[in-house]
């Protein structure tokens, strides 16, 4: 299930829309209330053993200014909404270029996961990996994986996830997600169908 916001109208001037961002697990058409923030991560993403930390920011490109959702609406009010605001989302360092998500669609809240997954590839450098929080009403869902390096970040890997699954970490208690190392260093990508765990190996270029 999409992760859903709470709205309630903060301020609207001069076509000027600004929201406070929350959300939880609900069904479309229904009302939701539980305040979530913007989500973060550092890690060694430049190999130089210097500690970075990244922020997700939701732009709107209607008035360049943040998106903060205040108002209390059903799911499909909220999607025509959010449409309407134009955000861009991204992820913000002092230290690294910026890393620009999914910039040709506006149909989207932010991110719903984000994990730094450690040195995969063996090249030094931390690499991130991420899924956006649509705004549509599916449950199909990609996973997608980043590593930075001078000319700033580049996609690695990307691959089909359910919405859920990301729920079935929570309730398996797990803290690997989508990828990991195995104890014999061997790559090992994790999804879930209908509560089946399914492992695969995959391997990494640099």
């Amino acid at each position: 299930m999409k992760n859903l916001f709470f709205c309630s109208i903060l301020i609207v001037s001069a076509g000027c829309l600004n929201f406070y961002c929350s959300a939880q697990n609900v069904f479309p058409g229904s009302a939701y209330s539980v305040p979530i923030e913007r989500k973060s991560i550092s890690g060694n993403f430049r190999g130089e053993g210097t500690i970075d930390t990244l922020r997700e920011v939701v732009l709107s490109k209607v008035d360049h200014q943040e998106i903060i959702y205040t108002w209390n609406m059903d799911y499909d009010s909220l999607v025509a909404l959010t449409v309407l605001s134009k955000p861009v989302c991204s992820l913000q360092s002092h230290n690294l270029k910026p890393l620009l998500i999914q910039t040709d669609t506006w149909q989207l809240f932010g991110l719903s996961y984000l994990k730094n997954e450690g040195d995969l590839n063996n090249d030094g450098r931390d690499e991130l990996g991420l899924v956006i929080d649509w705004a549509d009403w599916s449950i199909i869902n990609t996973y997608h994986l980043y590593t930075y390096s001078k000319k700033g970040w580049k996609e690695i890997l990307n691959f089909e996830i359910r919405d859920t699954d990301i729920d079935e970490f929570k309730q398996n208690g797990n803290t690997k997600g989508f990828i990991y190392k195995d104890l014999n260093g061997e790559l090992i990508t994790r999804t879930y169908d209908q509560g089946d765990q399914i492992d695969k190996k995959l391997m990494l270029d640099k």
